[in-house]
């Protein structure tokens, strides 16, 4: 999943 797309949906995600 990207950043961008995590940050959409999920909350903030270490991955970015």
């Amino acid at each position: 999943m990207n950043g961008v797309l995590a940050l959409e949906s999920e909350p903030v995600d270490p991955r970015l």
